[in-house]
């Protein structure tokens, strides 16, 4: 088995048990995660965390036709990857914006940079701070074309628009679910980083749904067809 398909599967398995992970306790973890961060990138995280934690903790109330209580959440998709390839001064931030919103969403992150700073600073944090084993790992660079092989879920890019467009064309060509990428190319700018709304783009909506009456239907409605005439 390759390092690769060793990453792949443990990311899988964090996954699982960091999407299953109580939304309150999650974020009680990836606070203290975001809060360890240095200044030079805190606010980045910071920003991102307070909004993602707004947007994908909240549940929403559903009307049930037939007297069943339906409830609207958000889930992690699965797996994510986040390749980086930049030495602009912004870089950390995006890539720390983008790792807070993967994880905020329930996703586990496989980090693809040769940048051994950005390595330490999103991995080692994350042991440090006790986050499950194997949320965020890292490999080189390069490996990001063999992650292309495995189910990700998705994708995210910091660097040229040039490679953004070569990851484009490869994850088109792939089988099965199709996977978007999410992309930092302005790096002056941020417009991705600073969007209150990222979590939104690395998460899955799914619905609960509590039968609450004896029947299995609203008494209301059953009544209207038993009348006398």
């Amino acid at each position: 088995m390759s390092q690769i398909d060793i990453h792949f599967n443990n990311s899988f398995v964090a996954w699982e048990e960091w999407n299953l992970t109580e939304v309150d306790r999650r974020y009680e973890k990836l606070g203290r995660y975001v809060a360890s961060m240095p200044d030079s990138v805190i606010s980045a995280g910071k920003f991102q965390f307070n909004h993602s934690k707004k947007v994908a903790s909240k549940v929403h109330q559903l009307v049930g036709p037939t007297g069943e209580t339906n409830e609207l959440y958000v889930a992690g998709r699965g797996v994510a990857v986040l390749v980086v390839d930049s030495t602009h001064k912004n870089t950390h931030c995006a890539a720390v914006a983008l790792i807070v919103a993967i994880l905020s969403a329930g996703n586990s992150a496989i980090l693809c940079c040769d940048d051994d700073t950005l390595s330490q600073l999103l991995v080692n944090e994350v042991n440090k701070e006790e986050l499950l084993s194997n949320v965020v790992q890292c490999l080189p660079f390069n490996s990001y074309k063999g992650l292309l092989a495995q189910d990700i879920k998705n994708f995210a890019y910091v660097g040229s628009e040039r490679v953004e467009k070569e990851i484009n064309q490869l994850l088109a060509v792939r089988t099965g679910a199709i996977t978007a990428l999410i992309s930092e190319t302005d790096l002056e700018r941020l417009p991705q980083s600073q969007d209150p709304k990222l979590v939104l783009r690395f998460i899955t909506e799914r619905t609960r749904t509590i039968n609450i009456t004896a029947v299995g239907g609203n008494a209301t409605l059953l009544e209207m067809g038993s009348g006398t005439s």
